[in-house]
């Protein structure tokens, strides 16, 4: 349900796509991560010539993937690893030597790891309770025992009816969709996501475990309660405006054609959000 309510909301089915434009997509989003590796080359260039390169903490890693175009599906906003897995690359030659480190971490790990690599701290927890767990363990020894090897992600923004959490424990992904079926996936036998193991007996211990974990500290109902009540408080706010205003900052005049940043190309967002109110 959750890759329809995409779906709709991305106004996926006004569209006719082709396997070309799907190629060209794919053309130039390659063409924008060559971009991307010309300019952390000149900052990394910048470093070596000013000396700090050796002590300098270089981090790379986003905060999305994209679809596009696999399962019929563009842009993020899915659990399916095209658009949830993301990169994360740590330099730091004079602390880290080099490796690749297989274990679970969640872009929440980045603050506590950015502490502990400031202060070799982190802040006490009644002054700034956190979710995350810091890298440094695992970018010394390569594992970190006290950490799990899990991950939970959750989204509940636009075009979704309904909240929607994922755990992923070690091969494993879990897929919550209030209201609606459940998912299993086994990435490290189905890494395509293709078959649905929550209906199979023999994974329904597994399953009702990664269910508790999704729903610890989470209620759904109190959750959707909540986003129904700002959609409320936010279009009132929208229609006491005057014209259409969006989030969007334009920067320089044509910015709202020369990027899809505005409501124009997401303009069946608001029509989905509020089947359920």
């Amino acid at each position: 349900e959750m890759s329809r309510w995409i779906h709709y909301a991305h106004g996926g089915d006004l569209d006719s796509v082709t396997a070309a434009h799907i190629c060209n997509a794919r053309h130039a989003y390659y063409g924008m991560i060559s971009y991307i590796d010309d300019k952390v080359g000149r900052l990394i260039k910048a470093l070596r010539e000013s000396g700090q390169s050796d002590n300098t903490v270089v981090i790379f890693t986003a905060d999305h993937g994209d679809m596009m175009g696999e399962r019929g599906q563009w842009y993020k906003q899915t659990f399916f690893e095209w658009s949830a897995r993301v990169p994360l690359i740590v330099h730091c030659p004079s602390r880290f030597g080099a490796k690749r480190v297989g274990q679970l971490v969640s872009l929440v790990d980045l603050m506590p790891t950015f502490l502990d690599l400031a202060s070799g701290m982190n802040p006490p927890e009644s002054a700034a309770p956190m979710d995350g767990f810091s890298l440094v363990g695992l970018l010394n020894d390569g594992r970190d025992d006290r950490r799990p090897n899990r991950v939970i992600s959750e989204y509940t923004g636009e075009g979704t009816c309904a909240p929607c959490r994922m755990v992923r424990r070690d091969a494993f992904k879990y897929i919550y969709t209030h209201g609606y079926p459940e998912m299993l996936f086994d990435l490290e036998a189905d890494p395509l996501e293709q078959v649905d193991l929550a209906g199979n007996p023999a994974y329904s211990t597994l399953r009702e475990q990664l269910r508790a974990e999704a729903l610890k500290a989470w209620d759904p109902d109190a959750v959707g309660a909540k986003v129904l009540a700002s959609q409320k408080k936010r279009l009132f706010v929208k229609a006491a405006m005057a014209g259409s205003p969006t989030w969007a900052f334009e920067a320089r005049p044509g910015d709202d054609k020369r990027f899809v940043r505005n409501d124009g190309a997401v303009q069946t967002k608001a029509r989905a959000l509020l089947k359920t109110a």
